[in-house]
C-alpha cells in the first residue's frame, strides 16, 4: 500500500532524516516513535506530500507519490494533523462534510450516499450530538473527534494520524485508538500512526518504526521493538519491559533513579 525508500530531508545544514525506509500493507497499523526532534513529523509531511524528500522514493499503491493530483491523493490517503482542526466558524456537520470533497464533480451538493457517510462517521465517533454546534465552540479534544470522521469521511485506503490522542483524555484516546482498529480489521485499512505513548502503541500497532536523530534504530513487531535496550538508546532512560496480563504485548515501565529516598509530605489545611 505505501513504501518509501532512503528518505532523506535536511533543512539547510542540518540533516531531519537520513535513509529512512518504511512499509505498510493493507489492513496493518505501522506506529512511528521516537523523541521530540527525532523526524517523525517530517518523515509524515514528506509521506502526505506536504513536502518532498531530498532524497529518496515514495511509492502509494505502487505508483510515485508526486503522480497523483492533490484529488486523486486525497481518494487514496487522509490525514490527520498535529494541529488538527483550529477554532472555525463551521458546524460539525459541515466540516465532516469537507472529507466528502474528493468524490464530488461539478455539483456543489452531496449526494444521497456521501450524506449517509457523513452521518454513519459522526455516529461512529461521537460527535453527532455536536453536529449542529460551531468547532469554535468545542473543546480540543471533541476538535480532534471532529478532525478523525473528516478524514474517515474521505473512507480512504490508508489513514496517517500524527499524535491523534492529543487534547483527549484517557476515556476517548482508548475509544478512538479502539474505532481505528475496527476500521482497520473491517475495512482493510492501511494505518499509519505517530505516537508518543509507547504502551498505547505496542498494544495497537502489528508493526512499530524507532527513529532517532532522523535515523532508523529498530524497525519490527511490538515485541523485538520495545525491548530496554533500545528504550535507553532512543529515550536515555533504563525501563522496565513486562508483558500485558491479557494483551501479552511490552509494556514500559520507568524506574525512578530515586529508589528509596522518598520523603512523604504532609499537609494541613
Amino acid at each position: 500500500m505505501l513504501s518509501a525508500k532512503g528518505l532523506k530531508k535536511s533543512y539547510g545544514e542540518r540533516v531531519i532524516l537520513d535513509r529512512v525506509d518504511l512499509r505498510l500493507e493493507r489492513g496493518e497499523c505501522l506506529g512511528i516513535l521516537g523523541p521530540n526532534g527525532s523526524g517523525k513529523s517530517t518523515l509524515v509531511k514528506l509521506i502526505t506530500g506536504e513536502e518532498r524528500p531530498d532524497q529518496g522514493g515514495i511509492w502509494l499503491a505502487e505508483k510515485e507519490l508526486s503522480a497523483y493530483s492533490p484529488k486523486e491523493r486525497a481518494k487514496k490517503m487522509a490525514v490527520l494533523s498535529q494541529e488538527s482542526i483550529g477554532p472555525v466558524p463551521y458546524s460539525v456537520e459541515d466540516v465532516v462534510k469537507m472529507g466528502r470533497h474528493p468524490y464530488q464533480g461539478s455539483w456543489p451538493w452531496l449526494r444521497p450516499a456521501d450524506n449517509k457517510i457523513v452521518q454513519d462517521v459522526m455516529k461512529e465517533t461521537d460527535v453527532f450530538p455536536l453536529r449542529d454546534r460551531f468547532v469554535s465552540q468545542l473543546s480540543g479534544g471533541e476538535r480532534q473527534r471532529v478532525a478523525i470522521a473528516k478524514a474517515m469521511a474521505q473512507e480512504p485506503e490508508l489513514l496517517v494520524l500524527d499524535e491523534p490522542t492529543t487534547y483527549l483524555d484517557i476515556q476517548y484516546q482508548l475509544a478512538i485508538l479502539d474505532l481505528l482498529k475496527s476500521w482497520q480489521e473491517r475495512k482493510q485499512l492501511a494505518i499509519l500512526i505517530v505516537l508518543h505513548d509507547l504502551n498505547l502503541a505496542a498494544q495497537y500497532c502489528d508493526r512499530l518504526l524507532l527513529l532517532k536523530e532522523g535515523r532508523t534504530v529498530k524497525a519490527g513487531k511490538p515485541e523485538e521493538v520495545i525491548q530496554p535496550a533500545w528504550i535507553e538508546e532512543v529515550y536515555g532512560v533504563k525501563p522496565l519491559v513486562i508483558y500485558h496480563p491479557q494483551l501479552q504485548v511490552p509494556q514500559v515501565f520507568l524506574q525512578s533513579n530515586r529508589k528509596n529516598s522518598l520523603t512523604l509530605h504532609h499537609y494541613h489545611g
